[in-house]
């Protein structure tokens, strides 16, 4: 899978390891949604160029979720 399109889909949580094995997605789109928190894990997103959260009601991100994607070069 390179891409998943969740948009306008009422979601309000993503479990911890949804998107594990997943080092072929590139594109994530998680936009309107109702997400609150963001805390999902990020360690096997290796090729993902675009993440989209716009338009959620987020409050909270955690930065474990982010560290993999930050020390990518």
């Amino acid at each position: 899978i390179n891409s998943l399109d969740f948009f306008n889909n009422q979601i309000e949580n993503i479990e911890n390891n949804s998107f594990n094995g997943m080092i072929h997605l590139n594109t994530l789109k998680l936009n309107k949604n109702k997400l609150t928190s963001i805390s999902f894990q990020t360690k096997d997103l290796v090729n993902l160029i675009e993440l989209d959260l716009s338009y959620n009601q987020i409050k909270e991100l955690r930065s474990e979720s982010f560290n993999y994607l930050l020390k990518r070069k």
